[in-house]
């Protein structure tokens, strides 16, 4: 997804859903919420849910110190863009820079 097509579903709908479990997710993927936020997980989660999400029309942000099995590192967020994720939040500046 790129930058405008993000911005595009801020905008069409501002409130973004966040998930901290299974079932939030599950709840997010059937709302109105163009945005949605994982705030917990694993790696494992991540595919199926990206998928789901997309076919839906919704983008997808990670925040990534907080989801297991992904490196903290240039190659995790080389992978969360290659799996399909559309942003992510961190808190780690050298993971901002290696986007």
């Amino acid at each position: 997804m790129i930058k405008q097509e993000f911005l595009r579903l801020a905008r069409q709908f501002p409130v973004a859903a966040a998930m901290k479990s299974d079932e939030d997710m599950q709840v997010a993927l059937e709302s109105d919420a163009l945005l949605l936020f994982l705030l917990k997980g694993d790696a494992f989660q991540l595919a199926p849910f990206i998928a789901q999400a997309h076919q839906r029309g919704k983008g997808v942000v990670v925040h990534v110190d907080l989801v297991s099995g992904i490196g903290k590192d240039r190659a995790g967020i080389q992978y969360l863009r290659q799996m399909g994720v559309d942003a992510i939040i961190t808190s780690r500046s050298q993971l901002v820079s290696a986007g």
